[in-house]
């Protein structure tokens, strides 16, 4: 499930229009329609594709936790290194990542 597939599941659990959820995020009813016809898909991709090469949540990139968890431990090399090595390319840190 995407992020408008999710978005669109969670608004009519909810019982909200789309106009109703526009207002209370300060966007227009259209808006809403792109997002969770996936038009917008680009920026949450991107969101999970930086959370995995930065090894964090999600969740922390937007603000909505204010501690970075790893997704992975990291292995004590790269802590120990401040999480960087000169062998990692980012096909090596981004578990299903693109080429």
């Amino acid at each position: 499930m995407n992020f408008g597939e999710r978005v669109h599941l969670m608004r009519r659990r909810r019982k909200m229009t789309q106009k109703e959820l526009g207002e209370a995020i300060g966007v227009s009813k259209t808006t809403i329609f792109r997002i969770e016809s996936g038009e917008f898909s680009d920026a949450s991709q991107q969101i999970a594709l930086m959370a995995r090469v930065l090894n964090v949540s999600g969740n922390y990139l937007l603000g909505l936790q204010e501690e970075p968890e790893p997704l992975e431990p990291e292995p004590p090399e790269q802590v120990a290194q401040g999480g960087e090595s000169s062998s990692d390319t980012t096909a090596q840190r981004v578990p299903n990542g693109p080429p």
